[in-house]
């Protein structure tokens, strides 16, 4: 569990980091406009391409640092997010609700991509004793 808790913090960083990255870039590209404005921009860019594209390279994440991870990431979250908006609206499910619901099954297909992939963890000294009795 400690590690989980270690890999969170780091991931958390990453994402956080560059957050506030796009926050300054949408920020100058946009000088004109208000702060509330920018944030909401960045925060829509953020929670619909950058985390999901980050959850769903989790496959792949020993290969790429988090820079990378982040870039490719955002790229693989908007082909995601296009590819199954599509096919959400060809079910019926209305554009303003896949706004909410798209994020959600990537980001949880990420985890579960990451989750299967990752080996099992190790037993500690005291559950190991109970096995052998």
């Amino acid at each position: 569990m400690h590690k989980a808790l270690e890999l969170g913090k780091e991931h958390g960083k990453a994402l956080g980091i560059s957050f506030i990255l796009i926050f300054a870039i949408i920020f100058i590209a946009f000088s004109k406009e208000s702060i509330g404005v920018v944030l909401r921009l960045a925060g829509s860019m953020f929670w619909l391409y950058v985390v999901p594209g980050y959850f769903l390279l989790g496959i792949v994440s020993e290969k790429f640092d988090h820079a990378e991870r982040i870039v490719l990431g955002t790229i693989v979250g908007i082909g995601a997010y296009g590819a199954l908006g599509y096919n959400l609206g060809l079910l019926g499910v209305k554009f303003s609700l896949q706004r909410w619901i798209v994020p959600i099954i990537e980001i949880g297909a990420g985890i579960i991509f990451m989750l299967k992939r990752s080996p099992p963890a190790e037993e500690s000294p005291a559950t190991q004793g109970k096995e052998e009795q």
